[in-house]
Parts: structure tokens; sequence; C-alpha cells
């Protein structure tokens, strides 16, 4: 693995100083405030700080040094180093943070979802920021990256059970209103994180299974002035050989290369996917 130049260690950490901040500044006015309970580190940290009258930033330490054991003991230690930073720095904004006036207080004259979608994008930004910096905000997230390396469980299917539990513990507590708006949460977080991450999709990828293969691949190629590449493959269940025509075009071509392949053969199967990026070729 090569190693990162020290500019750029100082680089990393620094934005995951501002990212840490700027989380802890979302926990104190949205977060905590609307006790919104979806998953993760903060959503256990309300459950907690209101059910057993705790101080936030020490819940939030509690549960940041514990994930992070399970990280060492993981062997997991460039995981566990980076985890370490987040471990500290963030608990230690959530209690300087706490200490900040409200600005805000909510009434039934605030708009929860406006709160909510917010928090969310807020949340989403943060967390797909440091997974492209690739470090490790620490929390709850750890617990599935170790069970995947102990026990290879899947990390989304141990995520989703972990959150799911947190969130209905959170409905159980506050109300079933706090489950729907968690739903929101985790939608508008998972959203903004996919796009900071992968960015706009700027192309789309159609796999296009047709009788009609020579005229498709003209129409591509004459048409869409685009390139295709041909496979030959056998149906699973009537065992019919058939080409598949694989061929990326930009997104403004979307609607022109469906309904081209529709016009030459209403019977064509197409599944198209967003592709986020395109490399090699001619």
């Amino acid at each position: 693995m090569k190693k990162e130049s020290l500019d750029y260690l100082f680089y990393k950490y620094s934005v995951l100083t501002l990212l840490m901040f700027i989380g802890a500044l979302n926990y104190h006015y949205f977060i905590n405030p609307a006790k919104i309970v979806a998953g993760g580190t903060n959503g256990l940290t309300v459950l907690l700080t209101n059910v057993l009258n705790l101080d936030s930033g020490l819940v939030v330490l509690i549960v940041s040094i514990t994930t992070l054991l399970l990280a060492v003991l993981s062997k997991e230690y460039q995981l566990a180093i980076s985890a370490l930073y987040a471990s500290i720095i963030y608990p230690f904004f959530v209690e300087i943070t706490s200490k900040f006036p409200d600005i805000m207080v909510l009434d039934k004259n605030v708009d929860m979802m406006i709160i909510i979608i917010a928090s969310a994008i807020i949340t989403g930004v943060i967390g797909g920021l440091t997974c492209k910096l690739g470090v490790s905000q620490g929390g709850i997230t750890l617990i599935s990256q170790i069970l995947y390396r102990k026990f290879k469980l899947s990390i989304s299917k141990t995520n989703n059970i972990i959150n799911a539990t947190i969130v209905l513990a959170g409905g159980y507590i506050f109300g079933a209103s706090n489950v729907m708006y968690a739903l929101v949460f985790l939608y508008v977080n998972k959203l903004v994180m996919d796009r900071i991450i992968l960015g706009q999709s700027q192309k789309k990828m159609f796999y296009i299974i047709t009788s009609e293969q020579e005229k498709v691949e003209n129409y591509i190629k004459d048409e869409l002035e685009a390139g295709c590449t041909i496979f030959k493959t056998k149906g699973g269940f009537l065992e019919k050989k058939r080409y598949v025509i694989m061929s990326t075009v930009s997104n403004r071509d979307y609607f022109k290369l469906k309904e081209g392949v529709h016009e030459i053969d209403k019977k064509a199967f197409m599944v198209i996917t967003d592709s986020y990026q395109v490399k090699g070729g001619k």
C-alpha cells in the first residue's frame, strides 16, 4: 500500500476534524432536540440521554470507546487508528456544543419534516466525505465491520439489523411517528451519501437482448455514434442462443436508445443502469 504523505495526512485529519465539529452541531441543534432516533451512534445517544438522563458527550464517548476496543481486538489496526481520532474528537465536540446557546426552539410551529431532511442531508454529506477520505467515524458502524471480518456477516445486513433495533426502540419510547421520521432520515441520508461518494451519473449502461442484433448494433453506431460490445449467450430456461449488446450512452441519449431499440424489436429485453465511471476503450 502506498504511504500517504504528511501533507495529505494533515489535510485528511483537518477535514475530518471539521466534519466531526459540524456533526456535533447537527446533533445539538437538530438530532437531539427533535429526538431523531435513526440508528447509529447518534440515535443510540438520543435514546440513552433521554431515557437514563445522561450527558450526551459522556454517552458518545462510552459508545465510541467500546466499539474502538472491539476494533482493536479484531486486529484491524489501521481502522482502529482512524476510528481512534474520531472516537476522541467527536465526543469532545458534542460536549462543547452542548454548552452553545439554543438558537432554535422546537414547538408546534416548527415543521418537523424540514428538520429531519436538513439533518439527514448534513449527516449524509459527513458520511460521504469521510468515506471518500478513507477514514472512519468510529461508533456503531465499526461493529458491522468487525462482524464481517470475524464471521463474514454482511456489513449492510448487520448495519440494517442494528439500525432497525435502535429505530424500533425509538418508536417504542417516543411514539410511532418517530419511526416514520427515522425512515425519511435514513432514505435522504443514503441518497446524499451515494451522491457524494459516487457523484452524479452522467451515463447509462444498456444490456440489450434482441433477435435483431445487427439492426440494433447499427442503430447504436450510426444514430448515436456510440460503441457497443456483443456477447453470445444462452438462455437459462429455453436454452436458446442469443446475443447481448452492451452499450454506454450519455443521459441525453437515454430515451433515444430506449425508444430506438423498441422500434426495431418490440420484444427486446433491456436492463438499464447508471454508469458512474467509464475508463479505457479506444
